[in-house]
């Protein structure tokens, strides 16, 4: 063999041997929480930024492990925080994915369907939570400038998805990630993962960084009203539009759809003084495309503050509730929206919201 030829060998299996190295850290180390090939406390178990680019590693999820799913869950933060998978696949025999992102808009929720269609022919049933917030200008987009955003012309494109395998696997910002994420299991050693593996925001890291003081509970109220203008909120058209094709999709492949509006806590409310119009108006035009739960009303279970994480997310056990309310269809509190009776039902919302508030507020 020539010097040359020899060279050109020797380099190729060193290189190959590198990239096997970077590759297998990467994946051992976890740092996205995505592969869990070998989940330890203190070396991977809980992934540092699994939170923050969830936008590629649900997706990813989904197809290495729920393309057999009969069910997903389709929302923002707030299904993603109360709305356990198990839960749903107890009362029905379907495993469920729970494929809710942290304030996505309508259309990126969308969108996330239609992959999850592309990818999946078994779905059966889809629990879609419909947010006023993604609805609108997403004041939440606007308020928490760190979420990354969402690119829809990537979204599940195949020369995307090698580009984000490469970025996850083989480039230099995985590595920092994954040695940043082994240090900081060592020392801090978490005993639960970002998500569940099932899509849902764990208990674990839900508990690890909530708190009972006023400042923590009522934070993301307050950091909305001094952050947001809600006098300038419009409803946008192409979200209606966006809402009423996941309601036709389902029609075409025949899958049972579930759409709610989850609960609020009552002070969360006050952000909506300066659009309450357009809140009423909002579900008046849901109820006209697709009949809806609606469980934004002033039951006893909405106004303690036990069953709420903060004024914006309620926990697991007012979720299952909600869930087994809209599997059983018999309603412990809230109220199915349709064309016919919605506005009676705002009408009666905004007479028990006036009751809380004349009760809670200025004392």
């Amino acid at each position: 063999m020539s010097p040359y030829k020899k060279f050109l060998r020797n380099f190729a299996l060193i290189s190959a041997g590198i990239s096997i190295f970077i590759i297998s850290f990467c994946i051992i180390a976890d740092p996205y929480e995505i592969w869990n090939i070998y989940p330890r406390q203190g070396l991977n178990l809980y992934s540092f930024r699994g939170v923050h680019i969830e936008r590629l590693t649900k997706p990813m999820n989904f197809i290495l492990r729920h393309t057999d799913d009969k069910a997903i869950i389709i929302g923002s933060s707030r299904s993603d925080f109360c709305f356990s998978p198990v839960t749903w696949e107890n009362l029905t025999g379907n495993t469920t994915y729970n494929f809710s992102v942290a304030s996505s808009a309508i259309h990126e929720e969308l969108k996330y369907f239609e992959y999850a269609l592309e990818h999946n022919q078994n779905i059966k049933e889809v629990i879609l939570c419909v947010d006023f917030f993604s609805f609108v200008d997403n004041p939440e987009r606007q308020i928490l400038k760190s979420l990354p955003p969402f690119d829809e012309n990537k979204f599940g494109k195949f020369l995307s998805t090698l580009q984000d395998l490469q970025k996850i696997l083989f480039s230099w910002e995985s590595v920092k990630d994954s040695v940043i994420n082994i240090q900081k299991n060592y020392t801090e050693s978490p005993n639960y993962r970002c998500h569940d593996l099932n899509g849902k925001f764990s208990e674990g890291h839900i508990l690890a960084h909530s708190s009972v003081e006023d400042s923590k509970f009522f934070g993301i109220m307050k950091l909305w009203n001094n952050s947001y203008d809600f006098s300038t909120v419009e409803l946008l058209e192409d979200s209606l539009k966006d809402f009423q094709r996941i309601t036709e999709l389902c029609r075409e492949n025949n899958i049972k759809l579930y759409v709610c509006i989850l609960p609020l806590y009552p002070s969360h409310y006050e952000c909506f003084n300066p659009c309450w119009n357009i809140y009423d108006d909002w579900k008046i035009k849901l109820a006209s495309i697709f009949p809806a739960y609606d469980f934004t009303c002033f039951d006893e279970n909405l106004v303690d503050r036990k069953n709420f994480w903060d004024t914006s997310h309620a926990k697991l056990i007012l979720g299952d509730k909600i869930l087994k309310s809209i599997h059983s269809g018999n309603l412990e509190f809230g109220e199915i929206i349709t064309p016919e009776n919605v506005q009676n039902h705002n009408a009666e919302i905004t007479r028990q919201r006036e009751i809380w508030r004349s009760k809670n507020l200025n004392k």
